[in-house]
């Protein structure tokens, strides 16, 4: 799964580097609190919504993996002495999910329950209404293209409470609080009318962009009831290879927003590895994302991103050689593919940042590599894959989330080279 340094051995990528980096805003930068460890051995507890197929341990940075206690077709525990490595192999809605995660225990035993991503999806619902504009409505990270103007829109919601956000090049409105129990149907048309004009916002890059790096803002807006961030804007920076580049993006106005609404600006730079002039499927990404208020100038400062990161295959097993980019914070691998039984798999690896410092890591593997880690759950990689590595910590000094990532897509090999 890992190794550590000079030790112990063992474009619609974009929206998905920003998506998983939106649940990292608590990640912590490398100036955290002392971590309080226990003074002896720690029960890790699992719990899973589905009956978990796998569950699996190691006690420490190296040896042999040890299945786990069951305690039901839901429940494990484990006992560890120390850093640990924990593997958990699930099946929701036909897909394969197989989690890995290596931390340290905390002194509390509710920092010791861990929970895999083993939910089932709820039940989805249509939500229909028609918008008075051409324009786009969107709930969250979901969103419709709606023309020409007064025309139906409809959208899959779980049962809630959502605020549905319309809008055009140059107006927005927002329907709260819209409950969903079941099929939902909004009566009155979503109009901008009753809505504001988007302002104007300038936005400067400080940093100085790679040779071949593009440049692109993207302004997003997440409400009480809505979390996920809803898109308001999305453009690039364009100028010469300099620092001090700016642009205009648009944003929502003040007067429509309330105090629970959390709008942000992201600088996105994206680096697309070549090979003999043509893509090689890796890019490299760095970016950072502020929380804004309309009417103040922003100027950004990029992170560092993984220049030196590469992708390997161990055995089958997909890899990352690369020193963390961005100081020691969470970090999370994410393959997506198709298991050797055929079915969709998703293979995720999280590593905590009191992990990192102490194996001052250089390589992350999704290690599959285990007694009774059963050959239908592995990795097809002749049936072609998409992985990402992700880091995000938050800057204490202005509270940016800086976000550094890198993703490669292989294509499936031709049945003759397979």
């Amino acid at each position: 799964m890992l190794a550590a340094a000079g030790m112990r051995s063992s474009l619609s990528s974009i929206s998905l580097v920003l998506g998983l980096s939106g649940a990292l805003v608590a990640c912590s930068d490398d100036d955290t609190d002392p971590v309080v460890r226990p003074d002896g051995p720690s029960t890790i507890t699992v719990t899973s919504g589905v009956a978990a197929d796998f569950v699996a341990f190691r006690d420490g940075y190296q040896g042999d993996w040890k299945v786990a206690t069951k305690k039901s077709a839901t429940s494990f525990e484990a006992v560890v002495n120390g850093p640990y490595a924990l593997t958990v192999v699930c099946q929701v809605d036909g897909a394969w999910q197989m989690w890995q995660t290596v931390r340290t225990p905390g002194a509390k035993p509710e920092e010791n329950a861990l929970t895999p991503p083993c939910t089932p999806a709820a039940a989805l619902h249509a939500v229909t209404g028609t918008f008075a504009q051409a324009g786009t409505v969107a709930v969250g990270t979901q969103s419709t293209v709606v023309s020409p103007a007064g025309s139906a829109f409809s959208l899959q919601l779980t049962d809630g409470k959502y605020d549905l956000v319309g809008l055009t090049d140059t107006k927005v409105v927002i329907l709260r609080d819209v409950t969903v129990a079941g099929p939902t149907a909004i009566a009155a048309p979503l109009d901008t009318a009753a809505g504001a004009t988007l302002v104007d916002q300038k936005v400067t890059n400080a940093s100085k962009p790679g040779k071949t790096e593009v440049v692109t803002l993207q302004v997003d807006l997440a409400t009480k009831t809505t979390a996920s961030r809803a898109k308001i804007f999305s453009g690039p920076i364009t100028g010469p290879v300099e620092a001090n580049n700016t642009a205009t993006v648009k944003l929502v106005p003040a007067a429509v927003l309330t105090a629970d609404d959390v709008q942000t600006v992201t600088l996105i730079g994206t680096n697309t590895d070549m090979l003999n002039g043509a893509p090689t499927g890796v890019e490299r990404i760095r970016a950072v994302r502020r929380v804004v208020k309309p009417g103040t100038d922003i100027s950004f400062d990029m992170p560092t991103g993984f220049g030196s990161a590469s992708w390997t295959l161990d055995q089958g097993r997909v890899s990352v050689n690369g020193a963390p980019a961005i100081g020691f914070s969470n970090l999370v691998v994410q393959t997506t593919g198709t298991a050797m039984d055929g079915k969709p798999l998703t293979e995720t690896l999280e590593v905590d940042a009191e992990y990192e410092v102490e194996t001052g890591l250089s390589r992350l593997i999704l290690d599959t590599a285990i007694d009774g880690f059963k050959t239908d759950w592995k990795l097809n990689v002749n049936a072609g894959y998409r992985s990402k590595l992700t880091q995000s910590v938050v800057n204490k000094d202005n509270g940016d989330l800086q976000i550094a990532a890198t993703t490669q897509v292989v294509e499936p090999k031709p049945p003759a080279l397979r």
